[in-house]
């Protein structure tokens, strides 16, 4: 893979947007995105994602079970994520997975049982997380001391929580990820988060098909609308969108590490 420094969508879903992977993944490679990370949220949408990551140069992938689906995780989705990712380098990432007791779409216990075990599954095979994680600060407290000096690395995709509690998170080494939310009038707590990340820290995604950054709002988000995030993050913080893109990239493969361009 030859690629020069471009802007890179560390969170988006493949499997959920209503155009074929070919064309999507062309269309953000003329918009200026270099490499997209689709990513699983159950056994379906993970077993999507090996044929378009082998089918696509751009496309690497992330296999896990979504907090939402924590109820109706079996032991057969953690072996069929233990095995591709260990089989296949083009998965680079377990997640997404964490904490949702906003929806609370599965009990507590489930959600805890099960993240914890897609961590275990990080730690074994070196691969980092992306980490979903929303109203559950105690529950990420929690995390954060419980596999403090294990090594685990990771991203919090899609912040929205307090600014406290992304300082924890960071003073521990794990990256943030921010979207189309922080352009959203009503998105100042993001922006707020973004203002005290360290630029060695933060990474870019849409979260396609969701989150459509301004003017797209409101309509299906595409990896190619990616450039807009960038855009209006290097205006806020006041930087190139140059030394942006150049950031982004290089904490994306420092934290993603099975992906090697040249």
């Amino acid at each position: 893979m030859n690629l020069s420094i471009s802007w890179f969508d560390s969170h988006c879903h493949f499997d959920m947007l209503d155009q074929e992977a070919g064309p999507l993944a062309e269309q953000a490679i003329q918009a200026g995105v270099g490499l997209m990370l689709t990513i699983g949220t159950k056994d379906e949408s993970n077993r999507k994602i090996l044929p378009l990551i082998a089918s696509q140069p751009a496309l690497h992938g992330a296999l896990g079970i979504h907090p939402h689906e924590a109820a109706q995780a079996r032991e057969a989705d953690f072996q069929f994520i233990y095995e591709a990712a260990q089989n296949q380098t083009k998965v680079v990432a377990i997640g997404e997975c964490g904490f949702d007791f906003y929806y609370r779409h599965a009990d507590s216990k489930s959600q805890v049982q099960v993240f914890y075990r897609q961590v275990e599954i990080a730690l074994e095979l070196g691969l980092p997380l992306v980490i979903h994680a929303r109203d559950a600060e105690s529950q990420v407290q929690g995390f954060l001391k419980d596999f403090q000096g294990s090594g685990l690395r990771g991203v919090f995709h899609s912040f929205t929580g307090t600014v406290g509690l992304a300082e924890k998170i960071l003073q521990k080494g794990y990256l943030l990820s921010f979207n189309g939310i922080c352009t959203f009038p009503k998105g100042e707590n993001v922006r707020e988060v973004l203002k005290i990340t360290p630029l060695n820290q933060i990474l870019l995604e849409t979260d396609a098909p969701f989150l459509a950054p301004k003017p797209h709002r409101g309509r299906m988000n595409y990896p190619a609308y990616l450039p807009l995030v960038g855009r209006f993050v290097a205006n806020f913080l006041r930087i190139t969108e140059t030394q942006l893109k150049n950031a982004c990239w290089e904490n994306s493969l420092r934290l993603f590490n099975r992906i090697k361009p040249i």
